[in-house]
């Protein structure tokens, strides 16, 4: 009993009845006490708990800035708060879904493939009789400056592929994005011939840089079994490009070519330029093997002729200019380039002069071939995963030159 008592005596004063209920405290007090008293302990009790739910909210806030610094620091190389881009970010960490890497390339890449097909190669057919009725220009003069272009593009290329080995795709394709969309820009400025040939070999410029060998060949370092497949989505950016074209024939007819230029232009640097911040020019330098294998780690006292050493397969440039192959693909690539270029320049021009088709309509044939370009791209990358290239490619080009000669 005396042990029970001892811990009474010790009480603390939260549990002194100095602190029961109000009630009790003030049922002798005036009527007009109590209520003020109960007033100013409630407004008190009511500034206590919005102040302890603002501390709390504060609380909150910080632990899940801190867990989203701490998620971004992972799948960094270097995490700055203040710098949050998409340089920084390491594809070997970075996990949405278990989706590698390369396929965000390859998505990358097909947008930028859409914006140089749909905004210039495609398009320049529907610019085609608008230009001629606003400056008299003929038919011959315009499709020289697309050959121009095109000749252009081909004696950039070699120098091209050395600056992409040099300091990567993402700069490369970056810088090409800017001087796209400001030939555009200032193609909407134009007075003569002279002006328009000089833009449009700017324009061209920038598409080279952007679009098919950059975007290709940064596919390439990222894929080897799945490559067939992943080249053909890219592609597939080129015949949806197509499909834009009833809108830049609408545009032009609404708006302008003037008009349409300048928001060509902005839509390039718009979307571009994001999309060229995610390419990254080879997996090795991230940790990672072509398809997504990780590298393993090479020990010190590791020889070069260890297997754990990551090998690059395939030729020299050197080497490959000495093969047969090169050249027969070169030539054959060529060749079809050159048919289709000459035909999807002419096609709209033709349709409206020869057979009556308004501008829209015409447009309209255009993105209905890029449509089934489209269909013929996923099938042949996924049979090009399957079975013999040699023989899919022969198949492809047979069938190319009878609907040609047709």
């Amino acid at each position: 009993m005396s042990r029970h008592r001892d811990v009474s005596d010790h009480r603390t004063p939260v549990d002194q009845p100095s602190l029961r209920p109000l009630s009790e405290k003030t049922k002798t007090l005036p009527s007009s006490v109590t209520s003020t008293l109960k007033t100013s302990i409630s407004t008190y009790q009511g500034e206590h708990d919005g102040e302890k739910k603002r501390q709390e909210s504060q609380a909150n806030s910080q632990l899940r800035w801190q867990r989203f610094v701490a998620t971004w620091s992972r799948n960094t190389d270097k995490f700055n708060v203040g710098q949050l881009n998409l340089t920084n970010i390491n594809p070997a960490n970075i996990n949405f879904k278990n989706i590698f890497w390369g396929w965000w390339i390859v998505g990358a890449g097909m947008g930028l493939q859409l914006l140089v097909a749909g905004l210039m190669m495609q398009a320049y057919g529907a610019y085609e009789p608008i230009l001629q009725e606003s400056f008299g220009w003929s038919k011959t003069t315009l499709s020289t400056v697309y050959s121009l272009q095109r000749l252009q593009s081909g004696v950039v290329a070699p120098f091209q592929g050395v600056l992409l080995t040099r300091f990567g795709a993402k700069r490369i394709i970056s810088i090409g994005v800017v001087v796209f969309a400001t030939g555009f820009w200032g193609l909407s400025y134009i007075q003569n011939l002279t002006g328009f040939i000089v833009l449009f070999l700017v324009i061209g410029l920038g598409a080279t840089c952007t679009g098919f060998l950059s975007v290709t060949t940064t596919v390439v370092n990222w894929f080897e079994r799945r490559r067939a497949s992943a080249l053909s989505l890219v592609s597939v950016g080129m015949s949806v490009g197509g499909l834009l074209v009833p809108t830049i024939a609408w545009l032009l007819a609404t708006q302008g070519w003037r008009v349409t230029a300048r928001v060509s232009g902005v839509l390039i640097l718009i979307i571009g330029l994001p999309l060229a911040r995610l390419m990254r020019s080879r997996p090795e330098a991230y940790g990672l093997r072509p398809d997504g294998a990780p590298i393993q780690e090479i020990p010190t006292n590791a020889s070069t002729t260890s297997p754990n050493v990551p090998e690059v397969d395939g030729l020299t440039v050197t080497q490959a200019l000495r093969t047969r192959a090169f050249w027969f693909i070169s030539l054959g690539h060529a060749s079809a380039e050159s048919v289709v270029s000459a035909v999807s320049v002419h096609t709209v021009s033709h349709l409206q002069a020869s057979l009556g088709y308004s501008l829209t309509r015409a447009a309209s044939v255009v993105a209905l071939m890029t449509a089934l370009s489209l269909v013929g791209q996923l099938l042949g990358g996924y049979l090009g995963d399957s079975f013999n290239k040699r023989m899919i490619a022969t198949g492809a080009m047979i069938a190319h030159a009878t609907a040609i000669l047709a």
